[in-house]
């Protein structure tokens, strides 16, 4: 950054409130970056849906019917997938 002569005061200011918008939009965008990170990291959408469906879904009759299913299930999609 090479050295800028200026020849008002109000020049000045104008460069000074241009580098203080700049800052506040890269502020910004840092600060957007590590919210969107933070939300990759910490998935708690997934995490509450799969509480709910535990919770919902899981329970009771159905819940237990299926618990004991599964195992059938997962061994067939993998017997299936195998060719056996």
């Amino acid at each position: 950054m090479g050295n800028k002569k200026y020849s008002s005061y109000d020049e000045i200011d104008r460069e000074l409130e241009m580098l203080k918008i700049e800052r506040e939009i890269s502020y910004q965008k840092a600060s957007l970056s590590v919210q969107q990170f933070k939300e990759n990291l910490f998935p708690t959408k997934q995490i509450s849906y799969l509480s709910w469906l535990n919770k919902n879904v899981l329970s009771g009759l159905a819940g237990t019917v299926f618990k004991a299913a599964l195992p059938f299930i997962l061994q067939w999609i993998l017997n299936r997938k195998r060719g056996n």
